[in-house]
């Protein structure tokens, strides 16, 4: 019986690697094609006048209505805590948005001279706004930690609650290496497969859309003209890059801009101030 277990652990694990190979090919495959090749020869600069506000408002929505049955389901699981979660993240967004708390800054004065800096200042940011997701998180894996260690929270791996449990996974810690570097082929020969393919050259191209859509509002928000045809290319061509050295490392997902980045900056008006010499 021992031997067939670790006979069937054993395939299992081939055909799991079978098919991170697949990804790994189809995934450098795609983005060579839509992103390093289209940003890199300058021909995605002329679909940027294709790409308006409307389209990058559908393509953003889209990708993220497409997302959620992944929170209902791990919400499902236990509800009491995603209903805390949720009713933490409405009181830090909406009833203390307006608590500025006083945080500390740094200031350079790039127009007087550029070795200057003002330091020791102080500016009151909405810190409950800005980092109500971070806030949530700890928080409510604080509670979840103590119910655990009170032994509120069961430990039969059937019952709903059990997912709540702070130590779950604590194998994953001690089991993991230390220090671990990926190479690629480290999964084995690097595939291909056709219907992956036709599945990221559709993702691929909608996080080209999201992607101007973002340098574009990132230029809004900042107060800046909007980026030149070639800043979007090599913006694009960078991620194309950075998408396929993913794939060969063997991530199973490529590099792209993150929308709520921009919000972010709106919310914190941390930027670069090397913008002010060009206003």
């Amino acid at each position: 019986m021992s031997t067939y277990q670790n006979d069937t652990i054993a395939t299992q694990q081939e055909m799991v690697y079978y098919r991170i190979t697949q990804l790994q090919g189809s995934l450098m495959a795609s983005g060579v094609i839509t992103e390093v090749f289209l940003a890199g020869t300058g021909l995605l600069g002329y679909l940027v006048k294709l790409v308006g506000p409307i389209t990058v408002c559908v393509t953003i929505t889209s990708i993220g209505i497409s997302l959620y049955p992944i929170p209902v389901s791990y919400c499902s699981s236990f509800l009491p805590v995603a209903i805390c979660a949720l009713a933490m993240m409405i009181l830090f967004i909406m009833y203390l948005a307006r608590i500025n708390i006083s945080t500390p800054t740094m200031n350079c004065c790039m127009k007087k001279s550029r070795n200057v800096t003002e330091r020791n200042k102080r500016t009151k940011m909405p810190i409950f706004q800005s980092f109500s997701i971070f806030f949530t998180v700890i928080l409510m894996w604080a509670i979840c930690g103590i119910l655990t260690f009170a032994g509120v929270l069961p430990d039969d791996p059937s019952d709903p609650a059990y997912r709540a449990r702070t130590d779950t996974r604590g194998d994953l810690i001690s089991l993991s290496p230390w220090f671990f570097f990926p190479y690629p082929g480290q999964f084995g020969p690097i595939r291909f497969n056709t219907a992956l393919f036709v599945g990221f050259i559709s993702s691929y191209m909608s996080s080209n859309v999201e992607s101007i859509g973002d340098y574009m509002t990132v230029s809004r928000v900042t107060g800046t003209y909007p980026p030149p045809l070639h800043a979007i290319n090599r913006g694009i061509l960078t991620e194309g890059v950075l998408g396929v050295v993913a794939g060969a490392l063997g991530a199973g997902h490529a590099t792209t801009s993150y929308s709520s980045n921009t919000v972010l900056i709106k919310l914190t008006q941390v930027r670069s101030l090397d913008i002010e010499i060009y206003k």
